[in-house]
């Protein structure tokens, strides 16, 4: 399956995404709600105009998609208000899109005044409200462990250990895991630690690490032009453990170097995704 975040193509506007998806034979989708205009309803013109493509969502990133602030949604700054944002989108595309089971994406967001202890103690219980209220919608919440290379900007959550943690907390079947390459692909016996929590997995975010390491937080690369193994480390082990979802491409890139990939022509990178994705090992047969 030929699955693409929205974030990888960032500069177009969320109709010429679907335009221009659909064109290059997507399959799937992961939205990206900052990307699409305030009014509902333009918001629901745009879904419709997805609904008459081939192309099936698979997962929803909310415009405040973080228990406290991040680069992305500073505002609202208290943990309440960002729930009820965070609520609202669930609202908004659960009804709109008719998708059951559809995970939404959540990450930590920066910890009040870098205070671990009081981020660890006021998240279990935003999550709890967050998966009691997905269940009663039918959806999910997928949580997103960054990497230690991200912490103090969107994180005081880091690496798969910590991920299973909160996951633990959750108490809930409704909450899982996403697993992103670029954060994750250091980490040690991976491989094996994947392949056993792959019942947990909601989403996989796949991209590649630069060989002579990146410029920035958001500098990464198609899979094949970087360093990361990623069929031994991400594709073999959570397809062994049977996980059957798509390998959702999402490329976070930065304007301003010469060779982001956000600069280049979107149908070009789009065609060389579709290239790596018709590598990607299928769903093991249910036994």
């Amino acid at each position: 399956m030929f699955a693409v975040s929205q974030f990888t193509t960032m500069a177009q506007s969320a109709a010429e995404d679907i335009r221009s998806y659909d064109e290059a034979g997507v399959d799937a989708i992961e939205l990206c709600e900052t990307k699409f205009p305030d009014s509902k309803s333009e918001r629901l013109e745009l879904v419709a105009r997805l609904k008459d493509t081939r192309i099936r969502p698979v997962s929803v990133q909310p415009t405040v998609h973080s228990v406290f602030p991040d680069r992305m949604a500073s505002e609202p700054r208290e943990p309440k208000d960002r729930l009820d944002a965070f609520k609202a989108s669930v609202d908004f595309w659960t009804d709109a899109l008719e998708t059951p089971n559809l995970p939404f994406v959540l990450i930590a967001g920066v910890a009040p005044e870098q205070n671990f202890r009081d981020g660890w103690r006021l998240m279990p219980a935003f999550v709890k409200v967050a998966a009691r209220f997905a269940e009663s919608r039918g959806v999910r919440i997928a949580f997103e462990p960054l990497g230690p290379n991200m912490m103090y900007f969107d994180t005081f959550v880091f690496g798969l250990d910590q991920g299973r943690r909160l996951l633990d907390m959750a108490e809930s079947e409704s909450v899982g895991l996403v697993i992103d390459a670029w954060h994750l692909w250091e980490e040690h016996r991976l491989e094996t630690r994947l392949e056993g929590l792959a019942d947990h997995v909601f989403v996989v975010h796949v991209c590649d690490y630069p060989a002579s390491h990146p410029r920035g937080l958001d500098d990464r690369v198609v899979p094949g032009d970087g360093v990361i193994p990623l069929k031994e480390k991400f594709y073999e082990p959570l397809r062994n453990g049977g996980y059957d979802g798509p390998f959702i491409f999402e490329l976070l890139s930065d304007q301003s170097l010469p060779d982001s990939l956000w600069n280049e022509e979107p149908g070009s990178l789009l065609a060389r995704l579709k290239r790596v994705s018709d590598q990607f090992p299928k769903p093991r047969a249910p036994r």
